[in-house]
């Protein structure tokens, strides 16, 4: 009668401890983006290295592709998108995925690779539109027209 008891005790332990280390704390991931917001690039860099263990894999990947892009490591960071992107167990507000789509945009901008800006413009307008104020989504809406006629131009 013990042992089961000792077992479904052993368990539960298991599980409530693999539940508490698997959420991510709002207060770190709330300072996370004040560091991005203000463009304080190497305080959210060293602040996101010492707290690296503490967030999912979600949040590790979402942040190592800002601090690729901002650091100007566009391909890395587009390599961490898309690996993120690629995983379905990724699930992030919209307002993050907004950010990193417009992050992967600029990348591709960056890389002259405009046939992926093209289409990562095309999942803003359709996906995302809400976020962009009217002047940045007329932005978007022109650019997407230079990037339509550049998509078949070789890198520079």
């Amino acid at each position: 009668m013990k042992k089961p008891l000792f077992i479904f005790l052993s368990i539960l332990l298991i599980w409530s401890c693999n539940y508490t280390t698997t959420k991510d704390p709002s207060d770190l991931i709330l300072a996370l983006q004040e560091q991005y917001e203000s463009q304080n690039y190497f305080k959210l860099k060293s602040m996101f290295e010492a707290n690296r263990k503490k967030l999912s894999t979600s949040y590790r990947t979402y942040y190592d592709a800002i601090l690729a892009h901002v650091f100007n490591q566009q391909e890395l960071s587009n390599q961490f998108i898309d690996a993120f992107l690629s995983d379905s167990r990724n699930t992030m507000n919209d307002t993050l995925m907004h950010r990193l789509y417009r992050v992967k945009r600029m990348n591709h901008i960056n890389n002259y690779e405009y046939l992926e800006a093209y289409n990562t413009s095309a999942i803003i307008i359709e996906k995302y539109s809400d976020f962009e104020d009217s002047a940045a989504y007329a932005n978007i809406l022109n650019e997407q027209k230079i990037w339509s006629a550049l998509q078949h131009a070789p890198k520079q």
